[in-house]
């Protein structure tokens, strides 16, 4: 069992015990409060005999719990009762955010990165919980009313949401340092769009590939390396001998890429001109043309990897534009990540059967984006935006523009919500710049536009 020391200013103040030292502990007790109904001293009584805590460390996390903006103390009947929308990573996250906020001695600070990070995944590493509404009524946060759509029900069923949670907390287990990557990969395969990854070889960007198709039910994967020398055949399928015959050219498609569901393509700027068109039909109108036959192809998404940019001069810029969302896969820059990867200890992936996504779940899923609302405060944003890269010369095509609202749409149902907020405006950032070293100058422009709106007060994972 990891040895975890007091930290002055947060697990102790002027030697006296504060918090629980071990991370495992706080959580653990922060699971126990999430059930709320219960009074402050019966909570205290229940965690000690769970945990073994010393009841004043337990009295301070306690304490705490109305700083969440989350969780309050009823004072008529003394119970604990939570925002119901309230989950426990969320709660976790709001618990290492406050933590991380503390003034520390300059040599422990190491020591405090390590409190918070372990606090944070030892809540990820949990099976999902949500908050049971319990103590007085309060009023709900500013954006509650968006976020909710007000007293209309949401798009799709709340199981939905979970099972999507539940996926990204499987693959925020196994892919270090790879949060934002997981989530907008995920978000453009659910949005039926492409996702371009860059980065040097030996970055995961294929095993995250693999990973992204087995969350869903029953899919097909296709996996090909490029050179300037692959032939038609290795992608598509070879031609039909019987097929020539009867003077009739068509390819032999079964375990090819017009068959899958998911594709990941490596090296993809390497591909030459005989498979360049077929390519850029398949992906972008799902068909397959082949001889005088237009099928219609399943593919949910294309997934391309490449360890640089395609030459501007290559004639590659119609294949670059159909990825909708381009993403830098830098090398590992954490110790703790690092370590893991060398020595073998990261978990394997194990992503629960029940909660892949079917057919029928992105069917909904689409069907429910048409339905998000875009207010005029987002509709005032997107035009400055768009009035911004035109000046910056990001090179947005009017497509892209669509698409890009499209995929905002889909994470707002994909998240609950009947109404885009703010917010959302970040997921922008891997669409509009017009290649991966100019996301932080979108991002800082998108930030801009915001100002503190975006980011609502009692929502600190958003901070």
């Amino acid at each position: 069992m990891t040895s975890w020391p007091d930290i002055t200013g947060v697990t102790e103040s002027g030697g006296r015990p504060r918090l629980p030292r071990r991370p495992e502990v706080v959580v653990q007790a922060l699971s126990r409060a999430l059930k709320g109904g219960v009074t402050r001293s019966l909570l205290v009584d229940q965690i000690v005999a769970e945990t073994r805590s010393d009841p004043v460390r337990v009295e301070g996390l306690l304490g705490w719990l109305p700083l969440s903006h989350v969780a309050w103390w009823d004072p008529a009947t003394g119970e604990l009762g939570f925002d119901h929308r309230t989950t426990l990573y969320d709660i976790t996250v709001r618990f290492a955010a406050w933590v991380g906020s503390q003034p520390v001695p300059q040599h422990e600070t190491d020591a405090l990165l390590r409190y918070t990070r372990a606090v944070v995944d030892s809540g990820r590493g949990l099976p999902p919980q949500t908050a049971a509404p319990g103590g007085a009524p309060r009023p709900a946060p500013p954006s509650a009313s968006i976020a909710t759509g007000g007293t209309l029900p949401p798009l799709v069923p709340a199981q939905l949401v979970e099972r999507i949670r539940t996926l990204l907390a499987a693959l925020d287990g196994s892919f270090l340092e790879r949060h934002t990557h997981v989530r907008a990969a995920l978000l453009a395969l659910i949005s039926r769009q492409h996702v371009l990854l860059v980065g040097p070889p030996g970055t995961a960007k294929s095993q995250l590939a693999r990973a992204l198709c087995a969350c869903f039910a029953d899919a097909r994967y296709f996996e090909y390396l490029l050179s300037r020398f692959t032939h038609p055949d290795e992608l598509f399928g070879p031609v039909s001998i019987p097929g020539l015959k009867e003077e009739d050219y068509r390819r032999l498609t079964e375990g090819f890429l017009p068959q899958a569901h998911v594709g990941f393509l490596d090296e993809i700027f390497k591909a030459n001109s005989a498979i360049l068109n077929s390519l850029l039909t398949l992906v972008n109108e799902r068909i397959f043309h082949h001889g005088r036959h237009r099928d219609t192809v399943p593919l949910i998404g294309l997934i391309g990897a490449s360890n640089e940019l395609p030459d501007p001069e290559g004639g590659l810029g119609a294949l670059f534009d159909r990825f909708l969302v381009r993403l830098t896969v830098p090398p590992l820059a954490g110790a703790d990540a690092f370590l893991s990867v060398a020595t073998g200890s990261v978990p394997p992936l194990a992503l629960p059967e029940e909660a892949r996504l079917t057919h029928e779940d992105l069917d909904l899923l689409q069907e429910a984006a048409l339905q998000v609302e875009v207010p005029d405060e987002i509709q005032g944003h997107l035009l400055a935006l768009w009035r911004a890269a035109a000046r910056a010369e990001w090179s947005v095509s009017d497509r892209r523009w669509r698409q890009a609202v499209h995929l905002l749409k889909v994470a707002a149902a994909a998240d609950g919500r009947r109404t885009l907020v703010p917010l959302d405006l970040l997921l922008l950032e891997p669409v509009l710049a017009s290649d991966p070293s100019r996301n932080l100058e979108v991002r800082e422009l998108i930030l801009e536009r915001l100002g503190g709106e975006g980011v609502p007060r009692h929502d600190l994972r958003a901070q």
